[in-house]
């Protein structure tokens, strides 16, 4: 049977076993690993899994990945992510580290004040292109799925800018 995509030779290919439903605590912890794995893929969905001898024996494809050394697996899901912001605070951290409170922060510039202020005073195109870059990196560490959430803009106005930002996102890249 022809096939769009077949990546073979996985090093391991992890799988979850059993039903193919919503898991939830030590469900999750129900995985497989295949030695020497392979995927079939047809449509954009994975059609079968197995061995590598198994998968090539089966399916002949258009494109192989020969995946030698590597591992294969779900990709993650991150439920709950804000990333459109302006700034980073990262100094806050270190900040935090030194001793200072978050009044002390706050007082400085910093806390949840300077990312409201951040989201408030940039444009939807610099928000919009802050957020795809930080999406990309997201997307080249692993994450195949998030939801993005507004919430730095504390005004109507400040969060449909934000949703609208979302909504570019969400038609521009693979997630």
């Amino acid at each position: 049977m022809k096939v769009d995509l077949i990546i073979k030779n996985a090093s391991q290919l992890i799988t979850l076993q059993g039903p193919a439903a919503a898991r939830t605590g030590r469900e999750m912890e129900d995985l497989a690993i295949i030695r020497n794995g392979a995927v079939a893929i047809q449509d954009g969905k994975i059609l079968s899994v197995g061995n590598s001898e198994q998968i090539i024996q089966k399916y002949e494809a258009k494109d192989i990945i020969d995946a030698a050394g590597k591992v294969v697996m779900p990709g993650f899901v991150d439920p709950h992510t804000h990333p459109v912001f302006f700034n980073t605070r990262e100094n806050e951290f270190e900040m935090r580290l030194q001793g200072k409170t978050y009044v002390e922060i706050s007082q400085s510039g910093g806390g949840i004040r300077s990312s409201i202020d951040g989201v408030r005073n940039a444009s939807e195109d610099e928000l919009f292109e802050l957020s795809r870059k930080r999406i990309e990196k997201i997307i080249s560490n692993g994450t195949t799925t998030l939801e993005a959430k507004s919430g730095y803009g504390l005004s109507t106005e400040s969060e449909i800018k934000m949703l609208k930002v979302i909504q570019r996102l969400q038609e521009e890249l693979p997630i």
